[in-house]
C-alpha cells in the first residue's frame, strides 16, 4: 500500500494541492527546480506546502507549474489532493 496518493498533472489547477518531497536530489535540475526543492524541503518540516504557496513565493505561475510537472515526472515530488 502506498503512503501517498498520486494525483495526475490535471489536479495542478487546484491551488490547494499539497506538494511532498519524495526524493531529495537536485541532479540535472534547473535553477527554478532547485529553488522549488529547497523551498519544499525547508517548509515541509513545519506544515504542508501547497501549490499556491509555491506560486506566491516565486511569482512565475506558468514556469512554476511547468517545473512542478517535470519534477513529478522525474519522481522527485508527489502531489496529494
Amino acid at each position: 500500500m502506498e503512503l501517498f496518493v498520486k494525483t495526475e498533472v490535471r489536479h495542478l489547477k487546484s491551488d490547494k494541492t499539497i506538494v511532498r518531497l519524495k526524493a531529495n536530489t537536485t541532479w540535472r535540475c534547473g535553477k527554478l527546480q532547485r529553488d522549488i526543492i529547497t523551498f519544499v524541503k525547508k517548509h515541509c518540516m513545519f506544515h504542508d506546502v501547497t501549490v499556491d504557496e509555491i506560486n506566491k513565493e516565486f511569482q512565475k505561475s506558468d514556469e512554476v507549474k511547468d517545473a512542478l510537472k517535470r519534477l513529478q515526472k522525474r519522481n522527485i515530488i508527489v502531489f496529494i489532493k
